[in-house]
């Protein structure tokens, strides 16, 4: 007789060691610095924020990024428990990139909180340098670069982003849920 094993939260949090290449976080890092950036300085987070999508300096390695974001979506279906009820949906939020200070910080806080963010079913990032990293449960898991986080970021996912001694870098995006207004959008462009 199988044996089954209970399935934890921290089972839904999957950590991916070195899938992207030292010179494209070493490019994308020194990149950011170029382009127009969105501050973030409140009680709940202090960073700096720039929006690949935005930015056509980013655009050479752009569809290599993306292709990265959908390789490890695929896996974390693959790995994570009970994935058969994922959205098979792989519409991306707009890439954007980190830039925390060592004296920045995210405190802890969900990824989809809020009408604006109510379409994300996964959160995946992947650190840019070896600077800070990420706790959930109390669990640390630190940055070291080329490493992909992928996790639900609801309400049952709250976690927090520390730094080290130096600037920390990192790029995330979500998958969403295809909503109404986008399918329907989408079937009126299939048709004309």
């Amino acid at each position: 007789m199988k044996e089954e094993r209970q399935i934890l939260l921290s089972d839904y949090i999957k950590v991916y060691d070195n899938v992207v290449t030292s010179d494209l976080c070493e490019k994308l890092i020194n990149l950011f610095d170029l382009c127009e950036k969105r501050i973030y300085d409140d009680d709940c987070k202090k960073f700096t924020e720039i929006n690949l999508n935005k930015n056509s300096s980013f655009f050479p390695e752009f569809d290599r990024i993306v292709n990265i974001f959908g390789q490890w979506a695929e896996a974390y279906r693959r790995d994570a428990p009970a994935t058969d009820f994922m959205p098979p949906t792989d519409i991306m939020e707009s890439i954007k990139i980190k830039r925390y200070e060592p004296d920045g910080y995210f405190k802890d806080h969900i990824d989809s909180c809020d009408a604006n963010t109510m379409m994300r079913y996964l959160s995946m990032f992947v650190y840019l340098n070896d600077s800070g990293g990420t706790e959930f449960f109390g669990n640390k898991i630190p940055a070291k670069a080329g490493k992909v986080v992928c996790f639900p970021p609801n309400w049952m996912f709250p976690h927090n982003g520390y730094v080290g001694d130096k600037p920390k870098y990192f790029m995330g995006s979500y998958l969403h849920f295809e909503l109404p207004s986008v399918k329907e959008a989408r079937e009126k462009k299939i048709c004309q």
